[in-house]
């Protein structure tokens, strides 16, 4: 019994051992998403981002956004942009430090892509090798 014991305890070392890891550290990046939940109160000023992909919620410090910038973009998508503070236990930033945001209007879906790209079955007939 103490044996397996062991076993099991060797099993799940090696698996912690064997557990990934993401960056630590600090980096600007740019995430789309939708500002929800402003909190101006106190000397943190806070809020939540609900990414687009995914519906992921990052807490972030909004404190270098005017308060009309954080009007503007309360409830709207847009480009966050900022100093993003990462972990190495999750794969988002744990905090996410905000100081720019553009907003993503209606004409600048992928959308306005759509058939851009179509291959013809003419396109299919072609013979890359022979060039």
């Amino acid at each position: 019994m103490a044996q397996r014991a062991q076993t099991v305890l060797e099993e799940i070392e090696r698996e912690e051992k064997d557990q990934q890891t993401y960056f630590t550290g600090t980096a600007h990046t740019t995430f789309d998403g939708v500002l929800k939940a402003v909190d101006l109160r106190g000397g943190h000023q806070k809020a939540v981002l609900v990414l687009t992909a995914g519906a992921l919620e990052i807490e972030c410090d909004v404190g270098r956004l005017a308060v009309d910038q954080l009007r503007t973009a309360f409830d709207r998508r847009g480009l966050f942009q900022g100093l993003a503070h990462y972990k190495a236990e999750f794969p988002l930033p744990t905090k996410f430090e905000i100081f720019h945001f553009d907003e993503i209007t209606a004409g600048e879906r992928l959308s306005r892509w759509v058939g851009t790209f179509n291959i013809t079955s003419a396109d299919l007939d072609d013979d890359w090798g022979n060039n």
